[in-house]
C-alpha cells in the first residue's frame, strides 16, 4: 500500500494554518503607570506609514480568517468499530459475540421491519453482518486489531493545508514567478541588509562608532556634565530622525533659552553647548535631554517626539554601553555616576534635584520651597512622618494632589542592606590569596508583598540569623544557596516622564576604599520585590593588613533611594587558622607492583607498611619540643650542626662580619659559585607570593641491616638527605622535625649606584667561607643560562644585567613585604622555582633550577647603609651643603641657577601618606634639551641615547643611590611593560615595580615619530597615574590593585612634556646653547664635583629629605592673607587671579625650601622666597612662549 497526498479542497485546514502563524506575535508590556509625555508613532512624511499599513493589512487578513473557519463546515470521517456496532466490549468471547448477532438480527431482519423500515434494516444487517464476520474469522480480526480495517493495511491519505490552486498547471507559472520574486530578490536584499546593519553593529546592538567614541574620551575622573556630554556624542544621534535637520534651528534655540531660563535659578551651573563635541547632531541630543532633565514643555509635536526617543537611546547606551567601558576599567566613581544618569532619565530631573520632586504635583518651584520652608527633601524623610505632618509638610498641594502623592511615595521602593558578610568559606579567616565570598541580603523596607517566594526543598534558614563565626553554617547555606530564593516578578517604576514603561531595577556595586575601584563587576539585581540575597566571590589581596570596601545598592529609575554601607576585611596570616582536623587513614596500602608503591619507594617508605594513626599529632608535639628546647636535645652525629653553629660564632663575632660577607649581585655567575656558600644579598623583593614550603629539617635514619638509628640534620637547603648504603629515612618516626620556609623572588635593586651597592671583601675570610662549602666544587650548572633567561620577567628593567634569587625565610611572620629592600645573609644554594615558567615558556611538567638563598639573618636597608657615614647636621651645615649644592647642579645645568634651585627642590621632595592622602610629591620638566642628531651606541634599553640628558642623569647618579633611566623610544613604550601583571599566576615585573625614593629620569628628547600602540598609551597612563597619584595598578586575576609608590619623576624635554607635571621650567638661553655643545661632543664647560665633596651632598640630601616637617598656625594664616590680598589686587587691576593649584604649588616649594635649609617648620622668609622663586620661573616661561610665537 502507497501513500496518498490530498490538497485542502475546503481551504479549512489552510485557514487555521495560516491564522495560526499570523497570531503567533508578541505584543509589547504597556505602562501601566500614568504618563506625561507619551511617544507618537506617526511618521514625519505620511500618517499611513509602511508598517503602519502592513499591521492593518494584517489584522484584516486574521479577521477573514477567523471568519471563514467559523463558518467553514469540517466533514470529520467516522471510524468503522464492529464491537460498537454489535453492542458489545472489546475483547468479547465468540459466544458472546455470536449472542449479539442473533440478537440484532432479529431486531433488523428485512423481512421483520415494516415498509417504511426495510431500506434502513437492509442498511444495518449488513454491518452487523460485516463486523460478525470481521470478529469471528481469525484473520479479518487480526487485520483490524493492527490496522483498523478487516481487509488489512489500506492506502495512507496525508494532507497538505494548500489550496490545490497552487500545483494546478494554468497556475504554476505565476506561482513560479512569485517564489522566484520572494527567494531570488526580496529574501536576498533583506538578508544582505540584515547583515549590512549587523555588522555596524556590537553584541548590544550599540553602533561600533558609538562605542570608539566612548573608549576614547572616557576617563576615571570625569565630571557628570562631561558624561552627558560624551553621551550625546554617540552615532545613534546622528541617524534616521534624530539626526539635525536645518529647519529644526529655531525651535531648538528657544528650547535652549528655556532651558537655561529654568537652570540659571536652580541649578549650580548653566547649560551650554559642549567645548568637546560640537557637531550639530551632539547639540541637538544634548538640548533634547536637558530639556527633559529640566521638564521643559516642547511646543513642536515632532521634537517632542524625538526628545522622548533620544531618552530611550540614551538610556541603553548608558546601560549597555558607557557601563560596560567603566565596568571593564573597575572605575567605581565614574560607573556610580553613570547609574546617577540613569536615574536622571527615568524621572526627568537634573543632577542637584530634591528626591521629591519624584512625586507628583511637585515642580520645580515647589521642591525649593518645600526645602526652605518645611526642610522636606526626599521621599523617605516623607514616609517617615505622621499623617498630619504629611499633609503641612506638602500644604502647597490640595487635598487630591496630596492623596496622588502619598499613594505614589508608598510604591516608590525603600531598599535596605539587611546583611553584609565577607568570609572564606569553610575558614574562620581571610588569608591572602583566599578566595573570598561577599554575601549580601537586600530588603524592601515597604514591600507589596511580605510573603518571601521559596523553591521547593529550600531551607528556611536565614542569613541575618547566621553568626559569621559560624562556619559550618554559613557553608550550608552557601552550597544551597541557589535553591533558597525564587526567581521574583520586578516591579514597574513609576516614571511619568518616560514615555515606556520601565521596571525597578537595582545595581549592587562592591568597590574598594583605598583604590576606589571595583572589586568586581556591578550586579544587576532586576528580581527584587521583598528581599534578595547575593553572594559574589573575589580573591584576597596578597598583602596581610586590613582593607576598607564600600558596598552600595543603586537603583536604576529613582533618585534618592541609594544604600552605601562599609565592610572591612582583615587579611592575616595563614599560622593563625586552626589546625586541620586529623585524617583518618583507612585507605589500604598499595600493591607491590603498583604506581603508588614505587611513588612511596621513592619517598623512603616501604610499600605495604602502616604509618600510624596519630602522625601529625605526634609531628605537632615534636615541632613544639624542638622550638621549646632550642634544638639542644638534638644530636647531630654527622658533625654538620656543630660544624654550622661554630662557623657562624666565629663569623658574627668578628666586627663589621655582614659587610665582609662575599657579595651576591649582578656580577655573580649563579653556575661558579658553590652550593653551600654563604653570602649576602642586597635586594629588593618582587614577588612574595612564592608562598610556603614544608622541608624536613631532622630526619631519623635507620640502618635495614643493623636497626640503628640516627639522626640527620638538613636546615638551610632544599636537598634531600644523602645516605650511605643501607640506610634510609624513617618517616614515620615520632622525632622528625619540619621546617616552614616562606619564598619570595628578590631581584636586585633597580637603578642602584655602584656606590650605593655593598662591597665584596678582599678575602680577610676567605679561609673561613671555604669551609662553609658542604657540597665542595661545583660545576656551572647546565640549567644556568635557561634560569637567566626565564627570570627576565621577574627584573622590571629588562635586558640590563641583574641578579635574581628565591629567597627563602625560616621566620615566615617576619618575612618582608613586596618592593621592600634589604639586606639578606644566608647559604646559597641551586634549588628548584615550584612556580609557572617566564613569558613565553609553556610548561614541559619539569621543575627547573634556580638560585636559591636560604636566610639566616635580613634587614631593611636603613639610610645610614645607603650613604655610609651618614650624620647630624647642623643649621650652619645645612646652609653651607645647600649653598655647594646648589652650585654643583648649576654647573650640571649649564650656569641656569634658577633650574639648579628648582633641581634641588625636586632631590629633597619625597612623598608621603596622610590621612589616605599622598603629599610631599614634586615632578619637574626641565625644558630646553636638543634634539639628538646622532644617539650613543649602546646595548642597553634604559639607559638615554642623548648625550646631553645623559649629563644630567649621570650627575643625579652620583647623589642618589637608586636612579632609573626611561627613554621615551617608540619600541620601548610599545613592547615593555610598566605595570606589573600577576594575571597568569607569576607576578610579572613591569617597569614602574621600583623601590621607594627612586629616581627616574625621562628623556622624552628621543621621541620620533611613529605610532604609540595600544600598550604604549598604557604605559604612558601608567606613569602619569605615577605623576600625579603616586600609585601604580597590579594585575591580578580578579582584580586590579594600586599599590602607593613613592617615585620621584624628572622628565627632560625639548618642548613642554607630554605628560602632565608639577613644574614646568624653560632653560635659561645660554644653558639651551651649553647643552647644544654637549650633544656635539663638547663638555668643556662642565666642571665635575669632587668625591669628597659629592659624599658631602649624599649626606646633605639624605638628611634633609627625611627631616620632619609641619606648618605653623602662624605662618598658615599669613599664607591665607597674602593669598586673599593677592586676589584682591588682581581683581581690581583686572589682571589674572591665582588659582588654588598655583597656591598649593607654591606651598610645596615654599616646604622644601624650608627644608634645604634644614628647617623642622615653614616660616615666613621661606615663604617669600618661595614666592619669589615663582615669580622668575613665571616670567621666564612667559618670556620662551612670547619668543616662540615670534619665531
Amino acid at each position: 500500500m502507497g501513500a496518498k497526498y490530498t490538497y485542502d479542497e475546503s481551504g479549512v485546514t489552510f485557514f487555521y494554518y495560516a491564522l495560526t502563524v499570523l497570531s503567533s506575535t508578541d505584543t509589547l508590556k504597556k505602562p501601566k503607570t500614568p504618563k506625561v509625555r507619551f511617544r507618537n508613532t506617526r511618521s514625519k512624511s505620511s500618517p499611513l506609514k509602511v508598517k503602519t499599513a502592513l499591521l492593518l493589512g494584517g489584522w484584516a487578513l486574521i479577521f477573514l480568517l477567523s471568519y471563514k473557519v467559523k463558518t467553514t463546515e469540517i466533514k470529520e470521517t467516522e471510524r468503522w468499530d464492529p464491537y460498537e456496532i454489535l453492542g458489545i466490549d472489546n475483547g468479547e468471547s465468540e459466544e458472546v459475540i455470536k449472542r449479539a448477532y442473533r440478537k440484532l438480527s432479529l431486531k433488523w431482519h428485512p423481512d421483520k421491519a415494516e415498509e417504511d423500515m426495510k431500506e434502513k434494516a437492509g442498511e444495518m444487517m449488513a454491518e452487523i453482518g460485516r463486523a460478525y464476520k470481521t470478529l469471528t474469522n481469525a484473520e479479518a480480526r487480526d487485520n483490524y486489531e493492527k490496522y483498523g480495517n478487516p481487509d488489512g493495511m489500506q492506502t495512507q491519505s496525508m494532507g497538505i493545508a494548500l489550496p490545490k490552486l497552487l500545483v494546478e498547471a494554468h497556475t504554476s507559472p505565476f506561482v513560479l514567478a512569485l517564489y522566484g520574486l520572494i527567494f531570488g530578490f526580496v529574501m536576498p536584499f533583506y538578508v544582505g541588509s540584515w547583515w549590512y546593519n549587523s555588522t555596524r553593529y556590537q553584541k548590544d546592538h550599540i553602533l561600533n562608532t558609538t562605542m570608539a567614541t566612548f573608549f576614547k574620551n572616557i576617563r576615571e575622573h570625569i565630571s557628570q556634565r562631561n558624561l552627558i556630554e560624551l553621551l550625546t556624542a554617540a552615532s545613534e544621534f546622528a541617524e534616521g530622525d534624530l539626526k539635525y535637520d536645518a529647519s529644526e534651528e529655531a525651535a531648538l534655540n528657544a528650547l535652549v533659552e528655556k532651558i537655561q531660563n529654568v537652570s540659571r535659578p536652580h541649578a549650580l551651573e548653566n547649560f551650554a553647548q559642549s567645548k568637546k563635541f560640537t557637531s550639530k547632531d551632539a547639540w541637538k541630543a544634548n538640548v533634547l535631554l536637558h530639556s527633559h532633565f529640566f521638564r521643559v514643555d516642547i511646543s513642536d509635536s515632532r521634537l517632542a517626539d524625538q526628545q522622548q526617543q533620544v531618552v530611550m537611546t540614551a538610556l541603553t547606551l548608558v546601560h549597555r554601553g558607557l557601563l560596560q567601558v567603566t565596568t571593564a576599567h573597575n572605575w567605581y566613581n565614574c560607573s556610580a555616576l553613570l547609574m546617577s544618569i540613569s536615574q536622571m532619565l527615568v524621572q526627568g530631573v537634573y543632577l542637584y534635584d530634591a528626591p521629591i520632586i519624584q512625586l507628583p504635583g511637585i515642580t520645580w518651584k515647589t521642591q525649593h520651597t518645600l526645602y526652605k520652608e518645611n526642610n522636606l527633601y526626599s521621599v523617605n524623610q516623607l514616609m517617615r512622618m505622621s499623617s498630619p505632618e504629611q499633609r503641612e509638610a506638602l500644604s502647597v498641594l490640595n487635598d487630591k494632589q496630596f492623596s496622588e502623592a502619598i499613594q505614589v511615595a508608598k510604591t516608590i521602593p525603600r531598599v535596605e542592606i539587611a546583611r553584609s558578610m565577607l568570609t572564606v568559606v569553610g575558614d574562620k579567616a581571610i588569608t591572602p590569596s583566599s578566595i573570598v565570598t561577599l554575601i549580601v541580603k537586600l530588603r524592601i523596607a515597604n514591600p507589596k508583598s511580605k510573603i518571601v517566594p521559596r523553591k521547593k526543598g529550600a531551607s528556611v534558614i536565614d542569613i541575618e540569623s547566621i553568626d559569621s563565626d559560624d562556619t559550618v553554617a554559613i557553608e550550608s547555606y552557601v552550597a544551597n544557596y541557589k535553591k533558597e530564593t525564587a526567581k521574583q516578578a520586578p516591579s514597574e517604576a513609576y516614571c511619568p516622564y518616560f514615555a515606556g514603561r520601565k521596571d525597578s531595577q537595582w545595581w549592587l556595586c562592591f568597590a574598594s576604599y583605598q583604590s576606589g575601584k571595583l572589586v568586581v563587576p556591578p550586579v544587576r539585581v532586576n528580581d527584587l520585590e521583598s528581599e534578595r540575597v547575593i553572594l559574589l566571590q573575589f580573591q584576597a589581596p596578597p598583602q596581610k593588613e586590613t582593607y576598607r570596601f564600600h558596598v552600595s545598592v543603586k537603583s536604576d529609575s529613582y533618585i534618592g533611594g541609594d544604600v552605601l554601607q562599609e565592610i572591612q576585611m582583615t587579611v592575616v596570616d595563614r599560622s593563625t587558622l586552626p589546625p586541620e582536623p586529623p585524617v583518618v587513614d583507612d585507605i589500604s596500602e598499595p600493591e607491590e607492583d603498583s604506581i603508588a608503591a614505587q611513588m612511596a619507594q621513592l619517598r623512603g617508605q616501604q610499600s605495604g607498611a602502616r604509618r600510624g594513626a596519630d602522625d601529625s599529632s605526634d609531628e605537632d608535639l615534636v615541632v613544639e619540643k624542638y622550638k621549646a628546647d632550642g634544638g639542644e636535645d638534638i644530636r647531630y652525629d654527622d658533625g654538620f650542626g656543630s660544624m654550622v653553629k661554630t662557623q657562624f660564632e666565629s663569623v658574627f663575632s668578628i666586627q663589621d662580619a655582614i659587610e665582609r660577607i662575599p657579595v651576591y649581585d649582578r656580577h655573580a655567575q649563579a653556575g661558579s659559585i658553590k652550593s653551600g656558600t654563604l653570602v649576602r644579598f642586597r635586594c629588593m623583593v618582587q614577588d612574595p607570593s612564592y608562598g610556603e614550603e614544608l622541608h624536613l629539617s631532622v630526619a631519623h635514619v635507620v640502618n635495614s641491616q643493623t636497626g640503628e638509628v640516627k639522626q640527620k640534620f638538613s636546615q638551610f637547603t632544599d636537598a634531600d638527605h644523602v645516605l650511605d648504603e643501607g640506610w634510609e629515612v624513617d618517616y614515620n618516626a615520632p622525632g622528625n622535625v619540619f621546617t616552614e620556609k616562606e619564598v619570595a623572588c628578590c631581584v636586585s635593586v633597580p637603578g642602584q649606584a655602584e656606590w650605593a651597592g655593598p662591597e665584596t671583601p678582599d678575602g680577610l675570610l676567605e679561609d673561613s667561607l671555604k669551609s662553609m662549602s658542604i657540597s665542595g666544587d661545583a660545576p656551572r650548572d647546565s640549567h644556568d643560562e635557561k634560569w637567566s633567561e626565564l627570570s627576565l620577567h621577574k627584573y622590571p628593567l629588562r635586558g640590563e644585567k641583574h641578579a635574581t634569587a628565591l629567597v627563602k625565610f625560616y621566620s615566615p611572620s617576619t618575612a618582608p613585604k613586596v618592593l621592600s629592600v634589604i639586606d639578606v645573609v644566608g647559604v646559597y644554594e641551586l634549588g628548584l622555582n615550584m612556580k609557572s615558567p617566564g613569558e613565553g615558556e609553556e610548561d614541559s611538567g619539569t621543575q627547573l633550577v634556580w638560585p636559591c638563598i636560604h636566610s639566616l639573618y635580613h634587614s631593611s636597608v636603613e639610610r645610614d647603609q645607603l650613604v655610609p657615614g651618614l650624620s647630624i647636621l647642623t643649621a650652619s651645615n645645612y646652609t653651607d651643603r645647600r649653598r655647594m649644592c646648589v652650585a654643583h647642579l648649576c654647573s650640571v645645568l649649564g650656569g641656569d641657577e634658577l633650574a639648579a634651585q628648582y633641581l634641588l627642590l625636586h632631590l629633597l621632595s619625597k612623598t608621603v601618606s596622610v590621612q589616605d592622602a599622598k603629599v610631599g610629591n614634586f615632578s619637574l620638566n626641565l625644558i630646553g634639551f636638543p634634539t639628538p642628531e646622532k644617539e650613543l651606541s649602546h646595548a642597553k634599553a634604559f639607559s638615554l641615547n642623548n648625550a646631553a640628558t645623559k649629563w644630567v642623569s649621570d650627575a643625579l647618579a652620583q647623589l642618589v643611590p637608586w636612579n632609573v633611566e626611561i627613554p621615551f623610544d617608540l619600541k620601548l613604550l610599545n613592547t615593555t611593560p610598566f605595570m606589573p601583571d600577576a594575571a597568569s599566576g607569576d607576578l610579572k615585573a613591569g617597569v614602574l615595580q621600583l623601590a621607594a625614593d627612586t629616581q627616574i629620569v625621562c628623556d622624552e628628547t628621543c621621541l620620533r615619530e611613529g605610532t604609540l600602540g595600544e600598550k604604549g598609551v598604557r604605559n604612558l597612563q601608567a606613569l602619569q597615574t605615577v605623576i600625579l597619584e603616586q600609585t601604580v595598578a597590579y594585575a591580578y586575576p580578579y582584580q586590579s590593585i594600586d599599590m602607593g609608590c613613592s617615585l620621584r619623576v624628572l622628565v627632560l624635554s625639548t618642548g613642554k612634556s607630554i605628560l602632565q607635571n608639577d613644574c614646568d621650567l624653560h632653560l635659561s638661553g645660554p644653558a639651551v646653547r651649553i647643552f647644544a655643545d654637549i650633544q656635539n661632543g663638547n663638555a668643556a664647560a662642565l666642571n665635575p664635583l669632587d668625591p669628597m665633596h659629592t659624599e658631602q651632598l649624599r649626606h646633605y640630601l639624605e638628611s634633609a629629605r627625611n627631616l620632619e616637617f609641619n606648618i605653623p598656625d602662624k605662618v598658615s594664616d599669613f599664607i591665607s592673607s597674602e593669598y586673599a590680598e593677592l586676589r584682591r589686587k588682581a581683581h581690581e587691576g583686572g589682571s589674572k587671579l591665582m588659582s588654588q593649584t598655583e597656591l598649593a604649588l607654591t606651598v610645596t616649594v615654599a616646604r622644601l625650601v624650608s627644608i634645604s635649609k634644614g628647617e623642622e617648620s615653614l616660616t615666613i622668609d621661606s615663604w617669600k622666597e618661595a614666592c619669589s622663586l615663582e615669580e622668575r620661573r613665571a616670567e621666564r616661561n612667559q618670556a620662551n612662549k612670547v619668543a616662540t610665537k615670534s619665531r
